[in-house]
């Protein structure tokens, strides 16, 4: 069946802006691959050449040709999969949220392969594949920005500057710059060239959710909370320019890094 969901409105808001520098967190972990196939379950999405991918306690696959689903568990068990993501290669990636791990599936192998974030309890959300290789992530428990180098496997953490910002869904935009949703922290973040942008949302308490960047470039995200549905026009999130600063230098990046 279909279902239609109208807006009646739009809220557009001024946002408050502060930044700050950081400084990220290293670390390297690659696990040997691990992949089984069992029987069907519920559905999401994450579409792959003509395939659907979703994620209940495994990984599964539905192929609407034959109505028949795939399932691959987890490497690491009561994992607690949570967000699905394709990267420019084709391959399948998700979060295993319980597990601090994140994991890349191989469908043409059926391999798949995980990568350990450094913070214990990290609790990874919001997984995006940006345009140089990498995989950025967001730690829900940990209140920090991720990066996977996909080549070498290298992890970069970001400390994000409000504490118990509780990052949630993320958005890369085209020039690159990491936007996501801070639900205990009321705010809408932006990660470019190592340093942090905050934006304080007018509404008090509002917890932004999903957050997703339209083709002019307009930001827009839903405060859970505060039921609406918020808009940042294109011209407004290029505010770099308005900013005289020397972007942050990353002295603890290493070769291969984000």
């Amino acid at each position: 069946p279909t279902r239609t969901i109208s807006f009646s409105w739009r809220a557009l808001r001024s946002l408050t802006c502060a930044w700050r520098g950081i400084s990220p967190i290293s670390s390297k972990k690659i696990v040997p691959p691990l992949a089984v196939s069992k029987s069907p379950r519920l559905s999401e999405e994450a579409p792959h050449k003509g395939e659907v991918f979703f994620r209940p306690h495994s990984r599964d696959k539905l192929d609407p040709q034959t109505g028949s689903i795939t399932e691959y568990d987890t490497p690491s068990p009561n994992s607690q999969p949570s967000t699905i993501t394709v990267d420019g290669a084709g391959n399948i990636w998700f979060d295993e949220r319980a597990s601090d791990k994140i994991v890349s599936l191989n469908i043409k192998t059926g391999q798949m392969r995980e990568y350990t974030v450094p913070t214990p309890a990290s609790r990874v959300v919001g997984l995006s594949p940006d345009a140089s290789g990498h995989l950025w992530f967001l730690e829900l428990g940990a209140h920090k920005v991720g990066c996977l180098h996909i080549e070498t496997g290298q992890v970069t953490e970001y400390a994000i500057p409000t504490k118990y910002s509780s990052p949630f869904k993320m958005a890369i935009d085209r020039q690159g710059r990491v936007w996501f949703t801070e639900v205990f922290g009321n705010k809408l973040g932006m990660l470019n060239n190592g340093r942090f942008y905050e934006f304080a949302i007018p509404t008090k308490d509002s917890m932004p959710g999903g957050i997703i960047i339209d083709s002019k470039g307009n930001i827009w995200f839903s405060e859970q909370a505060g039921n609406k549905l918020a808009m940042v026009p294109s011209a407004a999130s290029s505010y770099t320019d308005a900013f005289d600063f020397v972007p942050f230098q990353n002295r603890m990046k290493l070769e291969g890094g984000c």
